[in-house]
């Protein structure tokens, strides 16, 4: 909804909820990254496998909002160590300026 959903009016203009952040200088923190583990079963299409052929889904979920124009952060969790190594190779990869 944040990036799809044209449900904001801003200086007379309809726009989605990140761009009428950005409009008027917001940050735009995401949290539930993985959406309870939703994310991380789904095919994401900003995400592909020419960019990380050997990535988990739910590397792939965590690199979505690093992905999305405008979003600054973004809070997941994880449940032990080895969940902390497997995520944090996201960063690998480019995020979205």
């Amino acid at each position: 909804e944040l990036v799809e959903l044209s449900n904001q009016v801003v200086k007379g203009r309809v726009m989605t909820s990140i761009e009428a952040a950005q409009e008027v200088g917001l940050a735009v923190l995401t949290t539930s990254t993985l959406l309870g583990g939703e994310l991380a079963r789904i095919k994401l299409s900003s995400v592909t496998d020419n960019d990380a052929p050997d990535w988990s889904s739910a590397q792939k979920a965590i690199q979505y909002p690093r992905t999305t124009k405008g979003v600054t952060s973004s809070i997941f969790s994880v449940e032990n160590a080895a969940q902390v190594a497997e995520n944090t190779r996201v960063s690998r990869l480019p995020r979205a300026i």
